[in-house]
């Protein structure tokens, strides 16, 4: 009978002698097997397989030489990882002894039968081909845990420590053979500690860890580290035997995260005591501007008849620079409302034609005729009605038909409401006035920026007004995009989501 084997088998003998050599010769070819060799000595054995190996030996234990197949035996395994099948006509108490300190992987008595030679060979081959995927399994194991990056480490249901591989131990800084003493309780904080043996017991029970823990380790000179780890069960022969559990040292990362939320928690406090202030300021500011305005114009009313001719103007001045001041305070007073979140909204469904653009047209009107400019809208849908709120959606507007009026001095200002392509309602406000530079474009809505600053620029402003637009877009949950070219005018559009019905 063939052997089974799917590659034929090369088998090295050991005989010293020549007839017995040639019968097991006979037998191996009859069963299917090739012949490695055939020597007579365990020198020679040891020989011929310096540069080429033998799938597996049978070896006789009389030998000729200096060495017997015992000897010659326990070299070719340990060494080599061959396996042996003893081959001999020995069968004494004395030299079975010796034989199975050897471990071979059979142990047949001449003379013999091709059946039993047949059976050892192929248990021999089956034992060792298992034998060296274990042998693989466990190297490949052992070279994940003991050279791996990461710290590795093994300790069983209880939290006894059973292995660490050297990162482990550097961390920790103890020795190695210390902390095979110690338990995951002696290392853990006591805040974490319950945790882990939660853990523990899941694992045990089969399920499954869908996140990475994190825990606070305390070293053996006291400090504190961080890791976080991913565990896993162990399963030996069928059972749950250990947990593994792979980890890393994120001290360096935590501390570094800390400084973040610590420094950002410190500038929302700045950014809160910012925006207070200028709330109160506003509020101090406001109240006595208020007060000019009133009694300058109780003042002009009373003196109306009696004012000498250069003072009318004055009153003019007076009026115009309190509502500039007044409008500035209120951009100061509204952005930080919104940024301190104290801005109030209430959103109901409006008619962008009807509730709002068409009020601003006539509001506009005699500002855009004062300039000789033309003011139009055009209506090209059907479908206006938007989610949102009142007041704030009107300022988006009215902030942008005013800047469109003020940086033109020749041509018209267009407002166009339509729907896009992917049925957003959408408002241009289109003017031909002096245009944004590509280099300030991408600044437009940072709050207190303009393109001319300084003594010499040619508009009056603050910087707050498109900002104030930017933060009305988004509490309305819109968007809003610009388009401009130096000398050749501008165009704002602010999309809205149609309501559904």
């Amino acid at each position: 009978m063939k052997s089974t084997i799917a590659e034929r088998p090369k088998i090295l003998v050991v005989e010293d002698e020549s007839i017995v050599a040639l019968h097991i010769r006979s037998s191996l070819k009859h069963l299917g097997y090739d012949i490695f060799d055939i020597v007579s000595s365990g020198e020679q054995a040891l020989k011929v397989i310096e540069h080429a190996k033998p799938d597996l030996t049978l070896m006789d234990i009389q030998l000729s030489g200096s060495m017997d197949g015992i000897e010659t035996a326990e070299i070719l395994f340990k060494q080599y990882q061959i396996p042996v099948i003893y081959l001999t006509a020995f069968a004494d108490d004395s030299t079975i002894a010796r034989a199975k300190s050897t471990e071979p992987y059979g142990y047949i008595i001449k003379p013999f039968e091709e059946k039993d030679l047949r059976g050892a060979l192929e248990m021999a081959l089956y034992k060792n081909k298992i034998e060296n995927k274990l042998r693989e399994s466990e190297e490949r194991y052992n070279s994940l845990f003991y050279q791996s990056l990461s710290l590795v480490f093994l300790h069983d249901f209880e939290g006894n420590f059973i292995d660490v591989n050297q990162v482990c131990v550097n961390l920790l800084g103890y020795q190695k053979d210390e902390i095979l003493k110690m338990n995951i309780s002696d290392v853990l904080s006591k805040e974490r500690f319950a945790g882990a043996f939660k853990i523990i017991d899941r694992l045990k029970n089969g399920k499954q860890l869908t996140k990475i823990q994190h825990f606070k380790v305390k070293k053996k000179n006291g400090e504190f580290v961080y890791i976080e780890s991913a565990s896993s069960l162990i399963v030996k022969n069928g059972k749950p035997f250990a947990i593994q559990g792979i980890a890393r040292d994120v001290t360096e990362r935590k501390a570094f995260e800390e400084t973040l939320i610590k420094a950002k928690e410190e500038a929302e406090k700045s950014d809160k005591l910012k925006t207070e202030f200028l709330a109160q300021m506003s509020h101090e500011i406001r109240t006595p501007v208020n007060n000019i305005v009133t009694f300058t114009s109780l003042l002009k009313d009373e003196m109306e008849d009696k004012l000498p001719a250069g003072l009318e103007s004055a009153f003019k001045i007076i009026d115009s620079s309190a509502k500039r001041l007044i409008r500035t305070i209120d951009l100061i007073l509204n952005i930080s409302q919104i940024q301190s979140g104290n801005f109030d909204t209430k959103f109901e469904v409006i008619d962008l034609n009807k509730n709002l653009l068409d009020d601003l047209i006539l509001e506009f009107y005699s500002k855009a005729k004062t300039k000789n400019l033309e003011l139009t809208l055009n209506n090209s849908t059907d479908d206006t009605f938007v989610l949102g709120d009142s007041y704030t959606i009107k300022q988006i507007f009215a902030n942008l038909i005013d800047n469109a009026i003020k940086y033109t001095s020749v041509g018209e200002v267009k407002i166009h409401l339509y729907k896009n392509s992917i049925d957003k309602i959408c408002v241009d406000v289109i003017d031909s006035g002096i245009g944004i530079s590509s280099e300030y474009l991408p600044f437009v809505f940072e709050p207190f920026t303009q393109e001319d600053t300084g003594y010499s620029r040619k508009f009056e402003g603050n910087g707050l007004g498109l900002a104030l637009v930017k933060k009305y877009v988004e509490l309305n949950k819109a968007s809003i995009s610009v388009g401009s070219e130096k000398g050749k005018g501008t165009k704002f559009t602010v999309k809205f989501d149609p309501v559904k019905k």
